[in-house]
C-alpha cells in the first residue's frame, strides 16, 4: 500500500502495491515507476475508505499526504491494519484539515478543479 514511493523503497520490498482513488494519478506514477526501472509496482484504483485488500497479506502499509482528506479517516486507517499481517507496521504522513492549513484547502481545490478527483 506504498503510495508515491521514492527509488529507494525497491531496495526493502519484494513487492509494493501503490492505491489511489484517481486513475490518473496512478497512471502518472506508473510511468514514472517505469521510468525509475522500478518492476516491482502494482498499481490499483481503491477506495482508501473501502479498501478491497486480502487481510493480513502487508508487511508495511504507508499512506503519504491520503489520510486526511478522506470524510471517515478511522475507516482509512481501520483498511491499512486490516491488511496488515501481525506485527507488521503502518505509517501516515498528514497535515490539519483545510479549514486549518489554507495553503492544503487552496492546494486540493484546484487538484479537484484540473484533474479527475472532482
Amino acid at each position: 500500500m506504498a503510495h508515491h514511493g521514492h527509488n529507494w523503497t525497491h531496495q526493502y520490498y519484494r513487492q509494493m502495491l501503490a492505491t489511489d482513488i484517481s486513475p490518473g494519478i496512478l497512471e502518472l506514477a506508473a510511468a514514472n515507476a517505469r521510468k525509475a526501472g522500478l518492476n516491482n509496482i502494482e498499481f490499483k484504483v481503491a477506495d482508501a475508505e473501502n479498501l478491497d485488500l486480502s487481510a493480513e497479506n502487508f508487511d508495511t502499509a504507508i499512506c503519504r499526504l491520503g489520510v486526511m482528506l478522506c470524510p471517515n479517516p478511522a475507516k482509512v486507517l481501520d483498511g491499512m491494519h486490516r491488511a496488515l499481517k501481525p506485527g507488521a507496521k503502518a505509517c501516515a504522513l498528514v497535515f490539519s484539515p483545510p479549514d486549518k492549513n489554507l495553503s492544503a484547502g487552496v492546494l486540493m481545490q484546484l487538484a479537484m478543479k484540473h484533474t479527475d478527483m472532482a
